[in-house]
């Protein structure tokens, strides 16, 4: 414990940019950037622009992402995005074209091919399955 305390007095004496500890306010910020994520997912929603918005420098919000969720911060974006890719796949107002600009990607054989490795099933095939009931 006393060790703990000792790294956290050494981190404190450096200048905010230099520090590698992460607070409680730091995670806090942190986890404010997931609905951020989830309500912007057109956006562009790279590690610069997260950690800018989180206020803190690239390294420690992936690092601390990583700390809070178990998952890097690309993978998260990634499964919310297709997770949203599901709920408007079901619908008949969106092809796959459409869902793609949706959730922020650019490439639709990208999309179908992260897509598949996820769930075993293309998009079209997936969309397939709700236009025929």
């Amino acid at each position: 414990m006393f060790v703990t305390q000792l790294v956290q007095f050494d981190d404190d004496s450096l200048q905010s940019d230099q520090r590698t500890m992460l607070r409680i306010q730091e995670l806090k910020r942190i986890e404010d950037t997931i609905n951020f994520i989830k309500e912007n997912l057109s956006g562009d929603l790279t590690i610069k622009n997260l950690s800018r918005l989180a206020g803190l420098n690239p390294n420690k919000f992936t690092k601390g992402f990583k700390y809070l969720y178990s998952t890097s911060v690309n993978g998260f974006v990634t499964n919310v995005r297709l997770e949203q890719a599901n709920v408007l796949l079901r619908s008949k107002e969106y092809n796959v074209q459409d869902v793609v600009a949706a959730i922020g990607l650019e490439s639709s054989s990208y999309f179908s091919k992260i897509y598949k490795k996820k769930y075993a099933i293309t998009p079209k095939n997936y969309k397939n399955l709700f236009l025929n009931k």
